[in-house]
């Protein structure tokens, strides 16, 4: 039996006849179309080749499960020490509430006799306003030293003027701008 025989056949070859340029035209298309699936599949492998490969640079195992596995155990461990710094870091600020934050200092001349402001009375004190005032007297024969207890800016002790100053400065700057000043000179440091 001759294929050429066949009337599906015959209308087929003489189709293909007619059409022939047009459908190798349309195929041209169909491989071009393909051809640039195919450069634009091969640049996005280069593409994540080279990101995988950076990330994997220096690492001596090519199993990404492996690597996805050590690097959430280093997660873990790194929020296991963040938790741990948390932990120290809240200690610290409740030991920090209870160090000396503020400072007021007033140096004066306690007696008329002796100049250049040697006496002085300083306050130091912490978050809460809870410390000390020390006051220095100083003289020509002697010099004394007194301490006063200080809980909320109060002090059971009665406060001499200097001591008072020392003592507001002391509450009013926590930053310490104004440690040092001197009586009657505001500003002064």
């Amino acid at each position: 039996m001759d294929l050429d025989t066949i009337p599906a056949v015959q209308q087929f070859l003489s189709w293909m006849e007619h059409y022939h340029t047009m459908l190798l035209a349309c195929l041209a298309l169909v491989n071009l179309f393909l051809l640039v699936l195919v450069l634009l599949e091969n640049r996005a492998y280069r593409k994540f080749r080279r990101q995988y490969l950076q990330l994997l640079a220096g690492i001596h195992t090519g199993n990404v499960e492996e690597l996805i596995l050590k690097h959430r155990e280093e997660m873990a461990q790194s929020l296991h020490r963040i938790e741990a710094l948390e932990q120290k870091t809240a200690g610290l600020e409740e030991r920090l509430a209870q160090a000396i934050q503020k400072v007021g200092l007033v140096r004066y001349n306690a007696f008329q006799d002796v100049g250049s402001d040697q006496s002085f009375s300083l306050a130091l004190l912490d978050s809460q306003d809870d410390g000390v005032v020390l006051t220095s007297l100083y003289g020509r024969d002697e010099c004394r030293l007194f301490a006063k207890p200080v809980k909320k800016g109060q002090s059971r002790y009665k406060l001499s003027a200097e001591e008072r100053l020392a003592l507001d400065r002391a509450r009013q700057d926590p930053r310490m701008s104004s440690f040092l000043a001197y009586r009657g000179e505001e500003g002064a440091s």
